[in-house]
């Protein structure tokens, strides 16, 4: 098995050093002549999607080459159990894979160190290791692809690429389901990595693994597949108000409506107030952010960085430090440490200005003193979860629990609590009147094809504060519920397990709460209904195929549990021929 394993690498001895020196040269440059890319999260996600193909084509390569009629029965007649051959040949790639990615980083990143006035964090060394990673799960990905029946194999890349593209964790914790990726695509590999390739995995462990990450796929293709063509049959008869005309007063028209619009229809018992909203010029907030900076998150996705041109200094958020770090642009030399009075409760998140968010404090920038200040904070135990904005003699703040209005001239605060969950808000709507406020939260952020509810609460600011309800109004859905409602019928465990794996590691913006959804009782009887029309085409499979009772009673009691996804899998992975 060692000279298995040392014969393969040595296989890919060249074309890895080279892709090592390649690597490394392109960080190297990229970094010389766009040096700012590397602060921002986009370009990280990029890099990433480069290593996993990478790695995917290297793993398709790597088993494709043996996966010919003559190739792999040389290779699987060596004294050697199956699985010693494939956990020799998929180690030497795997580590022809890590050793390009995580080399060169390795290297990057302590150049980066030693260079005067860079900011590198812990976090940026975990990022080689997340990188390696990416790579692996695509190496593997790759390995099983090419090994793999056909007819099911294609469903692990709809697996993992909609795993990896749900995924919420921050920090190292996020790795926490690139392992776990790996571990399960090794096993649904040695499953795979036998003589006859065509047939199922013989062992029953395999062979479940193999048929969840199926299922898994196939799952997410009904998902996915179903609801756009049920769209594409909308628009063909001209009835899909996303597309085609919606519907007059609707959710869709409304939730596209301006400002005023949206207000002023709201009052339809007060046309003359809804005549001095249109006039007033209202303006929409910011939307709430979908992540907040988290410290020691691997990736920011806007890097907090100030430039104070009075003084020539550059100011960097360190994340270990908890505070910016300055670089003189003069001379590329350290300038100290700049912070609040107060330690900042987060990562700080720019807002565009001089201004940045950090946890429940509003901070701005006062390039006169060269000083961070405290703007605003909010109650203990609320986050801001938006942009502030300034509206007229306001600066409009919101929180996770109400939003603030702030006077400019003597800093008091006015709080009107949100009506709903922040993390239904679809849009908030404010309209300065001359003796009022009036706010507009409309909720159903998740409403038009999903099976949250959609409402609209307006509510009225008096100039001493008093905040009172003007106006309120729910909104019909305009997609079917079959549609709204089709990860609770088409196999409700299947969802809650991907839920569970998306959330490895933590949530990263557990602010974003939503309220519970009420599921319909026809909902839930059409998903006990459909996994027993599931489980009664299993068994006359099973009987048409002379399975055993024991592998059948194992297969109608997972259809059983998880539906449609589970039928399919047993209908791509039946052998063909009696067993």
């Amino acid at each position: 098995m060692i000279q298995l394993y040392t014969a393969e690498c040595r296989r890919f001895a060249r074309w890895g050093l080279g892709v090592v020196a390649l690597h490394l040269l392109a960080l190297l440059m990229l970094d010389r002549f766009l040096p700012g890319l590397r602060n921002f999260g986009e370009i990280y996600i990029i890099v990433g999607c480069v290593y996993g193909l990478a790695g995917a084509i290297l793993g398709v390569y790597q088993a494709a080459s043996y996966a010919r009629i003559n190739h792999w029965i040389a290779l699987l007649h060596r004294p050697l159990a199956p699985w010693r051959i494939m956990l020799a040949i998929s180690s030497a790639g795997a580590t022809i894979v890590i050793a390009a990615i995580l080399i060169p980083t390795l290297v990057f990143t302590a150049w980066l160190t030693a260079q005067p006035g860079n900011v590198v964090d812990i976090r940026h060394w975990i990022l080689p290791l997340a990188g390696a990673c990416v790579g692996l799960v695509g190496f593997i990905l790759g390995n099983y692809v090419a090994v793999a029946p056909r007819r099911y194999g294609w469903t692990a890349i709809v697996t993992v690429l909609i795993l990896i593209a749900g995924e919420n964790a921050a920090g190292a914790r996020a790795l926490l389901l690139f392992a776990m990726i790996v571990a399960i695509l090794g096993l649904a590999l040695a499953g795979a990595f036998k003589p006859e390739r065509t047939d199922p995995p013989s062992n029953p462990a395999l062979l479940a693994i193999t048929a969840a990450v199926t299922a898994f796929g196939l799952y997410f293709v009904l998902l996915v597949g179903g609801a756009f063509a049920y769209q594409m049959t909308l628009v063909a008869a001209g009835r899909n108000p996303l597309i085609n005309v919606p519907t007059p007063g609707g959710l869709v028209e409304t939730s596209r409506a301006d400002s005023g619009e949206l207000i002023a229809t709201a009052l339809p018992e007060a046309p003359a107030l809804g005549a001095a909203v249109r006039k007033a010029k209202p303006i929409r907030l910011p939307n709430v952010v979908d992540s907040l900076p988290i410290s020691g998150e691997l990736i920011s996705a806007m890097p907090a960085r100030l430039v104070d041109q009075r003084r020539g200094v550059e100011w960097t958020f360190s994340h270990d430090a908890n505070a910016f770090v300055g670089l003189r642009l003069k001379d590329r030399r350290p300038a100290g440490v700049l912070k609040p009075e107060r330690a900042f409760d987060a990562p700080p998140l720019p807002t565009g200005d001089d201004r940045m968010i950090a946890g429940g404090t509003l901070y701005r920038f006062d390039p006169a003193r060269g000083a961070i200040d405290s703007q605003f904070t909010l109650p203990a135990g609320e986050v801001i979860v938006a942009r502030p904005v300034q509206v007229g003699t306001v600066i409009a703040i919101l929180g996770d629990r109400a939003l603030y209005l702030v006077a400019q001239s003597d800093g008091k605060s006015r709080r009107v609590p949100v009506a709903g969950a922040i993390g239904d808000i679809r849009r908030i709507d404010l309209a300065p009147l001359p003796d009022r406020m009036l706010i507009s939260f409309f909720f159903g952020r998740n409403a038009i094809e999903g099976p949250a509810r959609a409402w609209q609460h307006v509510v009225a600011v008096a100039p001493d504060g008093a905040v009172s309800t003007v106006a309120r109004r729910s909104f019909a859905p305009e997609f079917s519920d079959a549609v709204r409602y089709r990860i609770y019928w088409l196999s409700p465990a299947t969802h809650l397990i991907a839920e569970a794996v998306t959330r490895m590691g933590g949530n990263a913006a557990p602010y974003l709460r939503s309220e519970p959804i009420a599921v319909p009782g026809s909902i839930r009887l059409a998903s006990v209904f459909l996994s027993l029309i599931a489980a009664v085409g299993t068994v006359l499979l099973a009987r048409r195929r002379r399975l055993r009772p024991v592998p059948t009673a194992c297969w109608v009691a997972a259809t059983l549990l998880f539906g449609l996804p589970v039928l399919g899998t047993f209908l791509l992975m039946g052998r063909r021929r009696a067993a």
